[in-house]
């Protein structure tokens, strides 16, 4: 491997680690606002209302008025696509990984025979 490869392959990484990093903030930050949301709603004697109370999401930088009864479906299916995301970045990131440092291993022992 060459130094502009293994140049590309340590950048391709680094880029691996900071997507996987922004994502796994974001899955934490959408499960924190889904447990949330889901204590209020269990200390509600009445939760069926609950599910009518007005709500705020942002779509797009902007906020949108829902309901509590329409954001939580939406807030299992976005942690849901995160989680696959998620596992998916890490398996990537853990092949990439893998495979520089067989190619590290590689290169020393090519340079110390």
């Amino acid at each position: 491997m060459s130094a502009a490869q293994f140049q590309q392959k340590y950048q391709a990484i680094q880029q691996l680690e900071s997507r996987l990093q922004n994502f796994k903030k974001e899955q934490e930050e959408t499960a924190l606002v889904l447990k949330q949301i889901e204590d209020i709603k269990k200390s509600k004697e009445d939760q069926e209302d609950f599910d009518q109370r007005k709500c705020y999401r942002s779509v797009g930088g902007s906020l949108v008025e829902t309901t509590a009864g329409e954001v939580i479906p939406h807030l299992n299916q976005k942690l849901e696509k995160l989680s696959t995301l998620v596992g998916e970045l890490q398996s990537d990131y853990d092949d990439l990984s893998e495979e520089i440092r067989q190619e590290a291993l590689e290169f020393q022992k090519k340079n110390q025979g």
